[in-house]
């Protein structure tokens, strides 16, 4: 799914707009492991609501 944003400064001055091919999941490995891991963002899917989703918060930068 593409989406397009575009804004600027406050001044006028500058302008700037990007579009970006987003894609709602992502495949990669392990860093420790070398597993393969797989990420989703549910956020994408119209038959999934993300509120009912247990959070279990990772710490990306210790990767």
């Amino acid at each position: 799914m593409t989406q397009t944003y575009s804004g600027g400064c406050q001044c006028g001055k500058v302008r700037y707009e990007v579009s970006l091919d987003i894609q709602s999941f992502a495949i990669g490995k392990n860093p420790k492991t070398g597993a393969e891991v797989a990420a989703i963002n549910v956020r994408c899917r119209d038959d999934a609501d993300a509120d009912t989703f247990r959070v279990r918060k990772v710490d990306g930068k210790s990767f």
